[in-house]
C-alpha cells in the first residue's frame, strides 16, 4: 500500500455490487444527461457501457 500510495501514483479500482429489482428502478429515472460514457484506457467510450 504504501508503494501505491507515494505521490505521483495513479490508482484506480472498481466497485461491484448486486443489483437488485428496487436498484435497476431507481436508475431507469436518472435522466440521461446525468450518465457519463465509461472509457477504456486509452480513453476511447467503451462498447455498450
Amino acid at each position: 500500500m504504501s508503494w501505491l500510495a507515494r505521490r505521483g501514483r495513479w490508482l484506480s479500482y472498481s466497485v461491484g455490487m448486486t443489483v437488485t429489482e428496487a436498484i435497476h428502478e431507481h436508475v431507469l429515472k436518472i435522466p440521461a444527461s446525468a450518465w457519463t460514457p465509461a472509457v477504456e484506457t486509452d480513453g476511447e467510450a467503451r462498447d455498450g457501457a
